[in-house]
């Protein structure tokens, strides 16, 4: 019993702790767009970029091989590949809502959100350490509106109809269930394609 306490408690280290791997990409801020070595951190667990520790800073090289971080104030996005993968975080000022319905406010953080759907409508993906894990919420982006969190499964017709009544199509496949929190991709590519010109 005590070897396998100490196995788990080794592997949830090892996942949560990650080693950095040199992967070359770009950084886009006021000045342009550079081309720079990051240093992604890499989850031992599933051999994935660590997301939630790159959502407050992305560490790279300067010219000097000096280890530099750039926080999500000082760049508009971060962009890299890895394994076959066009990886893009972007920039964006999000309200954690950890603890509202306690009646405490919104807090309001710059952070590099992760980009899954570009477009009009943009889906990005919010990380977040809780009890048992990481967690992970979709979040959908109007053009440069309000950042809106995609609901869970049982209040997830009536607050998407009511984001999507710009595009009464899209509103009515929701509500009949046509569409339903497992078409997320769906959703936003119907909006991009009919609704977001």
């Amino acid at each position: 019993m005590k070897r396998l306490l100490i196995l788990i408690l080794l592997l949830s280290v090892l996942g949560i702790h990650a080693h950095a791997k040199r992967i070359e990409g770009y950084i886009v801020n006021s000045t342009g767009e550079h081309k720079v070595t990051f240093l992604i951190p890499i989850s031992f667990a599933d051999n994935e970029p660590d997301y939630l520790r790159l959502q407050s800073k992305v560490m790279y090289l300067d010219a000097s091989d000096k280890k530099v971080a750039i926080k999500a104030s000082e760049a508009s996005e971060i962009r890299f590949k890895y394994h076959d993968k066009n990886i893009c975080l972007r920039s964006r000022t999000y309200a954690t809502t950890y603890g509202v319905n306690l009646g405490y406010p919104p807090k309001y953080h710059t952070i590099f959100l992760r980009l899954i759907i570009d477009g009009t409508l943009k889906a990005f993906i919010y990380y977040e350490r809780g009890r048992g894990g990481v967690y992970q919420y979709v979040i959908f982006q109007k053009k440069q509106e309000k950042m809106f969190e995609v609901p869970y499964k049982l209040s997830f017709r009536k607050p998407m109809a009511e984001y999507f009544s710009d595009c009464p199509e899209l509103a009515a496949k929701i509500e009949n269930k046509e569409l339903l929190n497992t078409n997320l991709k769906e959703i936003v590519l119907f909006y991009n394609e009919h609704c977001g010109l």
